[in-house]
């Protein structure tokens, strides 16, 4: 499974930091503007997903590697996958400060 957005979630077209309203966070542009209680559990929503995905390309990894098959792709597909979630995890730190 992975995370995928429709444009209605995604940001894409606005500004990232044209109203001021994103100054922190490039991430703005991924949740839109944030500005309700309901955000912060968006939030969590946003990396317990990215946490599920991470675990799945880690079970891809060993699968491919016991089966003798090159895990280059999909070893770089699980350093992405890692690095959004770090940026999901940011994102939901800021949100509870």
């Amino acid at each position: 499974m992975m995370l995928t957005l429709d444009a209605g979630q995604s940001g894409f077209g606005r500004p990232f930091f044209g109203d001021g309203s994103c100054t922190r966070f490039a991430a703005c542009a991924l949740f839109g503007k944030m500005d309700s209680k309901n955000d912060l559990r968006r939030a969590e929503e946003l990396v317990a997903e990215g946490r599920r995905i991470v675990q799945q390309q880690k079970g891809r990894v060993v699968r491919l590697r016991a089966a003798g098959v090159d895990t280059w792709e999909a070893e770089r597909a699980l350093r992405l996958f890692e690095a959004n979630l770090r940026r999901f995890e940011e994102h939901r730190d800021f949100l509870k400060r």
